[in-house]
């Protein structure tokens, strides 16, 4: 799973957006995602962990008619790519680093 996030083409589609855009099959795109930690794995790649919240409970959440609930997830990846914006970038980068996910990052 190279990618999980809730950038502008997940956003722009919400769940219309289509689970594997036709030029990179092995690519996911989520959307109401939101990324804890990027861990590098003593056997290669990387880990991504995040929470993912389900677009009804958002709609309820948005709604005022509950409160945010979110499962836990990992995903493994050989390449990681960070592309959340100017702040969320930094933030992810920071968390990766202080939880010692990310040892050789400075």
């Amino acid at each position: 799973l190279p990618h999980t996030g809730c950038g502008q083409f997940s956003r722009r589609f919400g769940q219309d957006a289509p689970d594997h855009p036709p030029d990179y099959p092995d690519l996911e795109i989520r959307a109401l995602c939101r990324v804890d930690v990027v861990r590098a794995r003593e056997s290669g790649g990387y880990a991504v962990e995040f929470e993912q919240q389900s677009l009804e409970n958002y709609r309820d959440q948005e709604a005022g008619k509950a409160r945010r609930k979110v499962e836990r997830m990992t995903a493994t990846a050989d390449i990681v790519v960070v592309a959340a914006g100017t702040l969320g970038t930094n933030e992810i980068l920071l968390r990766s680093r202080m939880s010692g996910g990310l040892p050789g990052l400075s």
